[in-house]
């Protein structure tokens, strides 16, 4: 097994990739946990109107899905590629648009965004599968909105939300 210092580094090279491609899309970083990286896009600048923040946050997902495939196959991570769990690694991606309260939280004063939506969008990404990227209805119709003809969906699809009767529904990015 590599040791905690190794798998850091590999975390920190890849989270510092992914943050450059969120930066480029207008994105912010909220919060890292563990391997996770939750990102916003909106808040807290708010410069964009919706249909220019989901179509950041669409390229964004592609992007970040794409850079992961090839940071992951780099050879300077062959050491990791050789131990079982690394077949299985990739990225799950959940994209939605919803209002949250964003603010400074909790004992550190850290800025993150918290509601329901956010606990929407972190069961997306629960739900979602090896290198898949995951949208809600709002997303998906504000991305065919833009961009027509562009992205493809499957679904809807729908899983049990916590702490709310009506499940969650979401559409499969096909591309």
């Amino acid at each position: 097994m590599p040791s905690p210092e190794r798998l850091s580094a590999f975390i920190d090279g890849w989270s510092a990739g992914v943050l450059e491609l969120v930066f480029r899309e207008g994105g912010a970083l909220d919060k890292m946990v563990g391997d996770s990286l939750v990102a916003l896009f909106g808040p807290p600048f708010y410069e964009r109107t919706v249909q220019e923040t989901v179509a950041g946050m669409m390229r964004a997902a592609l992007a970040i899905r794409s850079f992961s495939r090839e940071f992951f196959r780099r050879p300077e991570h062959r050491e990791l590629q050789a131990q079982p769990f690394f077949k299985d690694l990739g990225v799950a991606i959940g994209l939605n648009h919803c209002p949250m309260h964003v603010g400074l939280v909790g004992p550190t004063r850290a800025l993150t965004a918290m509601g329901g939506g956010m606990t929407d969008t972190l069961r997306l990404v629960d739900t979602a599968r090896q290198d898949e990227i995951l949208v809600t209805p709002v997303v998906k119709e504000h991305a065919e909105k833009i961009q027509p003809g562009l992205w493809k969906f499957h679904g809807p699809d729908a899983v049990a939300r916590k702490f709310r009767r009506e499940p969650l529904t979401f559409y499969r990015l096909a591309l």
